[in-house]
């Protein structure tokens, strides 16, 4: 799974395509995704560090025992292109985290 964090949103892709989804980055919004991720049990989750946004969600992920990985959102970026991706949204982020070939990126 893939989160893409900005100020007000948490955009979220699973590697499956399963659509990506949305949740407001406040205490409700992240409540709501933990209690989510729980459910659906994901090998790993990878969250861009961004500028300390990102902090309160991986808190909440780590007291839910979720794995996570924190990842560079530079190199993201430098991934996303070398896979032909040169378009640049949120949700577009969120669907290359996931990306297996991400993992040499932790």
């Amino acid at each position: 799974m893939g989160i893409d964090v900005s100020k007000d949103f948490l955009d979220i892709a699973r590697s499956d395509g399963t659509p990506a989804w949305r949740r407001p980055n406040d205490a409700a919004g992240i409540e709501q995704l933990v209690r989510e991720l729980c459910d659906l049990a994901p090998g790993c989750i990878v969250v861009e560090s961004t500028g300390g946004i990102e902090r309160k969600l991986l808190g909440a992920l780590l007291d839910a025992n979720l794995p996570l990985a924190l990842v560079n959102p530079g190199k993201v970026r430098h991934l996303a292109k070398g896979l032909g991706i040169l378009a640049k949204t949120d949700a577009i982020d969120a669907k290359v985290l996931p990306c297996r070939g991400c993992l040499w990126l932790i």
